[in-house]
């Protein structure tokens, strides 16, 4: 059967009667499906019977795709890497006979991709997090140092997280880059805490030092009071008094 007639057949057998009984928005209450989408039928020979012309009629197909069948409006701007989870996320809801809506399945696409990568860039942290942390708790990382390695990790996390997830929709990417600045915050904070730690001891212990290294020197100076007592006695008994 020649494909103009198969395609007419497949035109007004099933194409018009399925355009007639969908629920269609307003605005194309009163269109044709030919009005949105384009039908084509292509025949091939036997694959078995005829297997030269079989591939032959294959290679002309591709040519027809890659040239002609396949127009720049046509594209969903859908990123390589997300194409199959968003074909069967369509193909899903046409099974179950749902209205197809395309925009929120590319929303809906955008949100299991974008957090998805969040997670992998989360997961990528914890090795880097865990060595600062130890050379933090041996003492071998000083504020300045763990101010810097914070910023590169947060814009190494920052940048990995963009390069895959600014391909889908802008909101959606910008919102989970929000999550993925808190879920960066939490997970570097058993490290800020070890360092304050270190450095609320450090503080204390130079204090002390200080304090120590200051009534050693007035010991032997009498003339040294503190509210009329020698300082040292007053020193002595002020967490009494207190």
């Amino acid at each position: 059967m020649p494909p103009e007639i198969v395609r007419e057949k497949i035109a007004r057998e099933y194409v018009e009667r399925i355009w007639r009984e969908i629920k269609k928005p307003p605005a194309f209450e009163n269109s044709s499906p030919y009005d949105l989408f384009d039908f084509e039928v292509f025949g091939f020979a036997h694959k078995f019977m005829n297997p030269e012309q079989f591939e032959r009629d294959v290679a002309a197909l591709r040519e027809l795709w890659q040239k002609s069948l396949r127009p720049p409006s046509y594209s969903r701007h859908v990123p390589a890497d997300g194409f199959a989870r968003y074909a069967t996320s369509i193909w899903e809801v046409i099974k179950k006979q749902e209205q197809l809506n395309i925009p929120n399945q590319k929303e809906m696409l955008a949100i299991y991709r974008c957090q998805e990568i969040k997670a992998s860039v989360l997961s990528s942290l914890g090795a880097a997090v865990a060595a600062t942390n130890a050379m933090v708790q041996r003492g071998q990382m000083d504020e300045t140092a763990f101010s810097q390695w914070l910023r590169d990790v947060a814009s190494k996390a920052l940048a990995e997280y963009l390069e895959h997830a600014s391909r889908y929709q802008s909101e959606v990417c910008q919102r989970v880059k929000a999550d993925l600045l808190e879920g960066i915050v939490s997970a570097v904070q058993p490290v800020v805490d070890c360092l304050l730690s270190h450095v609320r001891d450090s503080i204390a212990n130079a204090f002390l030092d200080k304090l120590t290294s200051s009534f050693t020197a007035a010991a032997g100076d009498a003339t040294r009071t503190l509210a009329g007592r020698p300082v040292l006695d007053a020193w002595a008994n002020y967490n009494d008094a207190s």
